[in-house]
C-alpha cells in the first residue's frame, strides 16, 4: 500500500508533467506554471515505504542569517505558516536557503492522483501567493501583506494594459 515511486511518475506522466529522475532515491524535479505566469522549480518524492509523499521547492528564496532583514524574513515565513498550516516554509541558517515543503501522509490506502495533483495545485498556489511577500521583504525588510501585495499587483496590471 501506499505510494511507489512508479505510481507518483504515471501521475506526472498522465498530467503531461515533464521531470528529472533523481538518480539516487526516488525523487523528480520539475517547473511548474502558477496561474499567476510565475515559473517555480519543484521536487517530489516518497520514503522507501511509500507512506510519505513530499514535494518541496527548489531555489524558492535565500536569506543568509547575515541579511540585513534576516528578522523581518523570519517574522514573515512564520506568519505565513500561521496562515497556510498545510505547508510549510523554512529557513536553513546554514546556507540561508529559504524552502517551502508540502506533505501527503498515505498509511493505510493508496494515493490518488486527484490527491497528488490537489497537493501540487495547492502548493503553487501558497508558494505564488508567498514569493511577492517575500521579495518585498528581503528587499526593504516590511512585510507588505497580502491586501497591499493584491493591490500592487493590481495597479501594475493596469499599467500593463496602458502602455
Amino acid at each position: 500500500m501506499g505510494l511507489t515511486f512508479e505510481a507518483m511518475t504515471d501521475v506526472l506522466k498522465e498530467f503531461e508533467v515533464t521531470y528529472w529522475t533523481h538518480p539516487a532515491r526516488p525523487a523528480v524535479m520539475f517547473g511548474m506554471g502558477s496561474s499567476s505566469g510565475k515559473r517555480f522549480v519543484l521536487t517530489t518524492s516518497v520514503d522507501g515505504e511509500g507512506a510519505f509523499f513530499q514535494v518541496r521547492s527548489v531555489e524558492y528564496a535565500h536569506c543568509p542569517t547575515t541579511h540585513k532583514y534576516f528578522p523581518a524574513v523570519a517574522k514573515l515565513l512564520l506568519a505565513l505558516n500561521y496562515h497556510y498550516r498545510a505547508v510549510k516554509f523554512s529557513l536553513d541558517p546554514q546556507d540561508g536557503e529559504v524552502a517551502v515543503f508540502g506533505d501527503l501522509v498515505i498509511l493505510d490506502g493508496e494515493a490518488t492522483s486527484a490527491q497528488i495533483m490537489g497537493l501540487l495545485s495547492f502548493f503553487l498556489n501558497v508558494l505564488d501567493e508567498g514569493h511577492a511577500r517575500l521579495m518585498a521583504t528581503l528587499v526593504n525588510g516590511v512585510d507588505p501583506g497580502e491586501a497591499k501585495v493584491e493591490a500592487v499587483e493590481a495597479e501594475e496590471e493596469v499599467e500593463e494594459d496602458v502602455v
